[in-house]
């Protein structure tokens, strides 16, 4: 007996700790996630007794391709066409009158596409339980597709008679010349004319995955209770391959230096309290945009960063960066340097070869890859140091004007 009692006591905690929220810096606000990976989030707010239920996918415009742009926008239309629990629009906007919903739509954006609703609040259960079956199970009719192609495609062509609409278009093909469909939320005629069932189904089993999901819950509601409920409509949903995990292809945009630079040291020292950097800036007030994707210099920047940090030891570290216009070459150049132990002679030739490393457990690809990144750029990155003076490297990168 004591054997059976000491198991339902850990189980009882098993279960409880599951249900603990993460903490967040908004009061109010609790984040959970479940196993198979969607995240909840509930902010608790019992002014009135209402609550929203939202859920938010990780795609949109920036995850098309030319073959497929505009048909996330098509497959938000699709969704409130019907699905398993119901048959049909009329049976879906009927459960929403049920519910008493008092607001309702669907979005789709460049980066995400979302769907919520406002319900009272003791039809949380039920309004969780709806959409539930809306993002799982949606039947995307033959018929209601027809309709729909031209329902999207009237609204692409209503674009054209919107000067703003026209000329923002215009803007995204000269600022993102490489990728324009990747800003085309609403998306092309053309292929909205040609999708297919199929084609909405490659979008259902790449993207919308549990876990590559957000679901929000605020308002007059318990937290713990939700999560509960969550468990219940959304526990069963089996995740897939994170569409994500293989990095996309570079979209260049014009970037200021001096931002990607701030975000990189202060993702790298900014909490940094049992060693602390001090970091000296020297920025010129407006140095030269230049065309690049800030996710890839993030990445670049950061493995020259960490190098300095473990160079430096654990005291008495300064960190000197600079950027500013470099006119004799119209562009703009990153200057850093560390007071850390330098580099030997006979070392610093090698520091950019592949799998080169002098430090335990490292790999040696940081500058390599570094250095690819850069030059894809059309950038150089160089090296100078004197052993027991620091490291000093400089990056370079043309004007956004002289960018190919």
């Amino acid at each position: 007996m004591k054997r059976i009692c000491a198991l339902a006591t850990v189980f009882a905690i098993a279960v409880m700790a599951q249900a603990f929220a993460d903490e967040t810096p908004v009061q109010g606000l609790y984040r959970y996630r479940l196993d198979n990976g969607l995240e909840l989030f509930v902010l608790e707010n019992h002014a009135v007794p209402l609550a929203r239920v939202q859920i938010t996918f990780r795609c949109g415009s920036i995850t098309q391709t030319p073959d497929t742009a505009g048909l996330f926008h098509l497959y938000e239309h699709m969704l409130f066409k019907g699905n398993s629990r119901y048959a049909t629009e009329t049976a879906f906007s009927a459960a929403m009158t049920d519910l008493g919903v008092a607001e309702w739509n669907g979005g789709t954006s460049t980066e995400y596409v979302t769907y919520y609703f406002t319900v009272p609040s003791d039809k949380t259960d039920a309004g969780l339980e709806f959409w539930s079956y809306a993002m799982r199970e949606p039947s995307f009719d033959p018929g209601e597709l027809v309709i729909e192609q031209g329902v999207v495609s009237n609204e692409i062509n209503g674009y054209l008679a919107d000067p703003d609409r026209v000329y923002s278009a215009a803007m995204d093909h000269a600022l993102f010349s490489r990728y324009p469909w990747r800003r085309d939320i609403g998306g092309n005629e053309a292929v909205i004319r040609k999708a297919t069932v199929e084609a909405l189904r490659s979008i259902q089993s790449t993207y919308y995955l549990p876990n590559n999901a957000a679901l929000f819950v605020g308002g007059d509601v318990d937290p713990e209770a939700v999560f509960m409920m969550a468990k219940k409509w959304y526990g069963g949903w089996k995740a897939g391959a994170d569409p994500w995990a293989a990095p996309a292809p570079p979209h260049p945009s014009p970037t200021d230096l001096r931002q990607i630079n701030d975000e990189v040291l202060n993702l790298l020292f900014r909490h940094d309290t049992e060693n602390p950097v001090t970091i000296e800036r020297n920025y010129d007030a407006h140095p030269p945009l230049i065309m690049v994707d800030s996710g890839q210099i993030k990445q670049a920047l950061l493995n020259v960063y960490m190098n300095a940090r473990q160079a430096m030891g654990d005291s008495g570290s300064v960190l000197q960066t600079t950027i500013q216009a470099d006119h004799s070459r119209d562009g703009v150049r990153l200057i850093v340097k560390d007071n850390g132990g330098g580099i030997k002679p006979e070392t610093l030739n090698r520091v950019f070869d592949p799998f080169f490393t002098q430090r335990t457990g490292g790999t040696g690809l940081g500058l390599s890859i570094t250095r690819r990144i850069i030059e894809h750029y059309d950038g150089q990155i160089s090296l100078r140091s004197t052993p027991g003076d620091g490291v000093t490297v400089e990056i370079f990168f043309p004007a956004l004007r002289h960018q190919s």
